[in-house]
């Protein structure tokens, strides 16, 4: 089955990258947009709702992985959970988990970044991040964080955990409950990112 990965990175260069690396292989289909705004419009482009009198109702998404970047041009600084209607907004890569998370779009997220600190990536992961990936990485980096994502993906089925993370000497434990309030734990290795 091909898995879906929609690539949100301003960095035109290292999009190039990606794409040219994976032009032949038939277990992924790449999206790629330059900023939040224009990944949201492709989630909701490749995304299917039913409008039901309860609400909405989900019924599929081609999408299955977003790969965002952390620092992209971003106009807009989104905290509030609503729906944001402003045609002219670019979305940061928190700005975009947090819209992905407030439309209720049933993907996995893995944050790329040169910058980080403990507070952005106890942010990212309390917005269901599955990964962060520090800059500079290797294509086979990357791809160990799909295979890592889609291996943890086809073990559970729901939603890729948010919770409480700690650091912990050279990683990080991430902690949460699932459906049945059962707690829950990750070891995230410790990257050394620049502040």
């Amino acid at each position: 089955m091909v898995k879906r990965v929609l690539i949100v990175e301003d960095d035109e260069d290292l999009r190039d990258i990606i794409q040219l690396q994976y032009e032949n292989d038939k277990r992924y289909l790449f999206y790629f947009a330059s900023n939040g705004k224009e990944g949201l419009q492709l989630l909701s482009t490749y995304t299917e709702w039913e409008e039901t009198s309860a609400g909405r109702c989900f019924l599929g998404c081609k999408i299955d992985l977003v790969v965002t970047d952390l620092r992209m041009p971003s106009r807009y600084r989104h905290s509030a959970a609503q729906e944001i209607k402003v045609e002219n907004q670019i979305y940061d890569g928190i700005d975009l988990l947090r819209q992905i998370n407030n439309l209720k779009y049933p993907v996995g997220k893995i944050v790329i970044s040169a910058y980080g600190s403990d507070k952005v990536l106890q942010e990212i992961m309390a917005e269901g991040a599955f990964r962060f990936l520090p800059k500079p990485f290797t294509l086979e980096q990357l791809e160990q964080a799909f295979n890592d994502y889609f291996k943890h993906k086809s073990h559970l089925s729901r939603k890729t955990p948010g919770g409480f993370i700690e650091p912990r000497g050279n990683y990080y434990l991430q902690r949460w409950r699932d459906e049945n309030g059962k707690a829950r734990s990750l070891s995230i290795p410790r990257y050394n990112v620049k502040v």
